[in-house]
């Protein structure tokens, strides 16, 4: 059979018309009521993405407790209704039967993870911060001028074995009191996903 690109098309297009009106499908139709179905009963709650300094405005939508939908808020100067993909995927990330909600500790040796509560996680962070800050703490550095060869020593005060590495899912007040953190610790040593 010898069939044309135009004759193609026709007979796609006449496939296409007869199944869609065959079957009584109407796309408008059905979005129109799957999402009226979906989101009956909700509560409407707007709220900003946290994901970075954008700022981006979003429409929650709550029922039981639990989020059902969310979309970009057209109402906000931001975004006006779209959201990136990280702002988009915050619906999987908050309804994930994967997510830990609360601190959980691997004990050296151990082959699975224990829950513990806030105030031991938070203990065993501040010693183990402690002891390495004690352990790889440098109060100076030697400086060489390369012309004349002498030699100074320079105060650096920081603690070389600690850094930080921070993610997407930090937002701009933990980056402040992280870089705070950093600052009071002694470690120049501050980094960003984003950057990297």
């Amino acid at each position: 059979m010898n069939v044309s690109r135009r004759g193609f098309l026709k007979l796609s297009g006449l496939s296409i018309a007869s199944l869609a009106t065959g079957l009584g499908f109407d796309p408008a139709v059905a979005e129109a009521k799957g999402y009226a179905l979906k989101l009956v009963g909700t509560q409407k709650i707007p709220s900003i993405c946290h994901f970075c300094a954008g700022g981006c405005g979003m429409l929650l939508h709550v029922k039981e407790g639990k989020l059902i939908h969310l979309e970009g808020d057209p109402d906000h100067p931001t975004n006006e209704g779209t959201l990136c993909p990280k702002a988009a995927s915050l619906l999987s990330v908050a309804n994930s039967p994967g997510r830990v909600t609360k601190p959980k500790r691997r004990a050296p040796g151990a082959d699975h993870w224990e829950d513990i509560s806030w105030e031991e996680a938070l203990d065993i962070v501040a010693k183990k911060t402690k002891e390495v800050r004690d352990a790889s703490w440098k109060a100076a550095d030697e400086i060489v001028d390369v012309k004349t060869g002498l030699k100074e020593m320079v105060t650096v005060n920081r603690a070389d074995g600690i850094a930080f590495f921070g993610s997407a899912e930090v937002d701009n007040e933990e980056s402040y009191l992280i870089k705070k953190f950093c600052e009071l610790i002694g470690t120049p040593y501050n980094e960003h996903q984003a950057r990297i």
